[in-house]
């Protein structure tokens, strides 16, 4: 009878223990799932957006940044895997080779308290 306590507070303990790793592991699932959806996003508005008229080597993009930008933020409208609401901030960080080809594009979109942060490294294929 001495040890009832104790085997009743280590169960209350590992049901504690249980419920916080699972909402630990959903939420962690859910940023991942956003973080995926604005990278998938952001290469879909990249291929649609390249300039094909300015390839001069194989594997490299030329983008038009600004028609970029437009398109993605349709895109990420319309996308149902991320809820980002209309009054959210966008910034456009593009890392660039020596001949203005685009080698990375990194999005950060500031939605209220929630920042998503997505890097695509860009990669044409070689054709």
């Amino acid at each position: 009878m001495k040890e009832h306590p104790f085997i009743l507070v280590i169960i209350v303990l590992g049901i504690f223990l249980i419920s916080l790793s699972g909402y630990y592991y959903r939420e962690n699932f859910t940023t991942d799932s956003v973080i995926q959806g604005i990278t998938e996003t952001v290469r879909a508005s990249a291929v649609s957006n390249m300039d094909n008229s300015s390839r001069i080597q194989s594997g490299e993009l030329y983008l038009s940044k600004d028609e970029f930008e437009k398109d993605f933020k349709k895109r990420i409208g319309s996308n149902k895997l991320v809820k980002i609401s209309n009054d959210a901030k966008y910034r456009f960080d593009y890392l660039d080779n020596k001949n203005g080809s685009v080698k990375a594009i990194k999005t950060i979109i500031q939605d209220g308290k929630n920042t998503y942060q997505a890097t695509y490294k860009v990669s044409i294929a070689t054709s």
